[in-house]
């Protein structure tokens, strides 16, 4: 069946407040409110799944001292993720921070 509607990034909407009272934490959620998460048998995981990882092995880019920010690895993942959900399902999957 599927999922019939996402409410799971609203909820961390919620959230805002109590995540942004904590330092150094930072959620970033695999779709905006009521889309969603694709999965790709051909990447064999989650389509955010593999580009948050890949962003991690350094496709994201890293800093003169070999470590990837969160802004970097976000904007790797979310325009990633953004277009191929685009070109390979017609849809609309936006990654949140």
């Amino acid at each position: 069946l599927g999922m019939v509607h996402n409410d799971f990034a609203h909820a961390v909407k919620l959230l805002e407040p109590r995540i942004a009272a904590r330092p150094n934490l930072v959620v970033i959620v695999s779709s905006g409110e009521s889309q969603l998460s694709w999965a790709s048998a051909e990447l064999g995981r989650t389509v955010f799944g593999h580009y948050f990882v890949e962003g991690l092995r350094g496709g994201a880019g890293m800093d003169d001292a070999q470590k990837i920010n969160v802004w970097s690895l976000y904007r790797y993942t979310a325009e990633n993720v953004s277009r191929w959900a685009r070109e390979q399902r017609a849809a609309v999957q936006t990654p949140m921070l």
